[in-house]
């Protein structure tokens, strides 16, 4: 498969807190040595628990937060070197959907205004040539044309989150970060929503580094799935396996932890113990160690590296 994205060995570090009273720590590990590939027209599920690291390494990927370490290669172009001028250029290929559909949306600015913004700053089109192509998109994302004239607060969140991703779409970009797109949104229009993005990426080609905490619409929505803990991946591979066959304790508690519609199916509970440690305070060797039921002495002293283990599926853990 050709590469769109390689990320090598990213890093964020987030300086310590503290003032005049207060002692100031150390630094908070928020992503803490993650290398992936992505190609294109690929969609790669990111799942973890909150606070590990997902959504600060998807805007780390789109430079909105400088990065601490690492390298970023975007068709074979280093991100992290480009000046602000030239990442300026890139933005019109690398777009974001986030997770608040109203937090996202500037309150002051009509929706048309919305959309059309990204199409001012880098095209060349008259104005009757932006509202047209707005009011294209708009009804490409399951709205009317004349809600371009309506403020974001005369939305719903389901239709808020349309005008979020028209305007992600409406410069053709090649990847699409989203970040827990429909988290925000009531289960029925979660279902729309996603469906809306598979349809465009059809449309589009587009390739998605898809963010979320919930494994089954991740399972229903990527082709492969990238498991998180604590700033690193811990276990990588297409859906299918993963689903059938996870090889980290961890994944296997994430999996335990999935409710079941059925009343009568019996399942076996992995459960682990312990919150998950602070990020300036990572544990030595194995960061799960401390909450995996299989812990061996060797866990405590040296990381697992993600390594193959079977064909296409990468794990970190010295089980295997």
């Amino acid at each position: 498969m050709n590469n769109l994205l390689e990320a090598i060995n990213i890093k964020k570090y987030f300086p310590p807190q503290g003032g005049l009273i207060t002692p100031r720590g150390k630094s908070v590990k928020a992503v803490d040595g993650v290398s992936f590939t992505l190609g294109r027209e690929e969609t790669l599920g990111l799942v973890g628990e909150s606070g590990c690291g997902k959504t600060t390494l998807g805007r780390v990927i789109l430079r909105l937060i400088e990065p601490t370490e690492g390298l970023l290669l975007f068709e074979e172009k280093n991100v992290f070197s480009l000046s602000k001028k030239e990442i300026r250029s890139l933005r019109k290929d690398m777009q974001i959907i986030f997770q608040d559909p109203f937090g996202s949306l500037n309150p002051r600015m009509k929706a048309g205004s919305i959309i059309e913004e990204p199409l001012k700053i880098h095209q060349q089109l008259s104005k009757q040539e932006r509202q047209q192509q707005v009011s294209n998109l708009l009804e490409m994302v399951g709205l009317r044309a004349q809600d371009a004239e309506r403020y974001p607060h005369e939305f719903s969140g389901g239709q808020r989150q349309r005008i979020g991703i028209a305007r992600a779409i409406s410069l053709h970009p090649k990847l699409i970060v989203a970040d827990e797109p429909v988290s925000a949104l009531d289960v029925s229009i979660q279902g729309q929503i996603i469906n809306l993005l598979i349809d465009l990426r059809e449309k589009f080609h587009l390739t998605y580094l898809f963010i979320s905490h919930d494994l089954h619409l991740v399972n229903h929505f990527s082709d492969r799935i990238a498991v998180m803990y604590l700033g690193r991946i811990v276990e990588m591979s297409a859906c299918e396996t993963l689903y059938n066959k996870p090889l980290h304790p961890y994944t296997k508690a994430l999996f335990a932890a999935v409710p079941i519609p059925d009343p009568e199916t019996k399942k076996i509970r992995l459960t682990v113990s312990g919150d998950v440690p602070d990020p300036s305070k990572p544990p030595t060797g194995c960061h799960f160690h401390p909450r995996c039921p299989y812990v061996m002495p060797i866990c405590k002293g040296n990381y697992p590296l993600l390594e193959m283990k079977e064909s296409g599926h990468l794990a970190a853990c010295h089980l295997y």
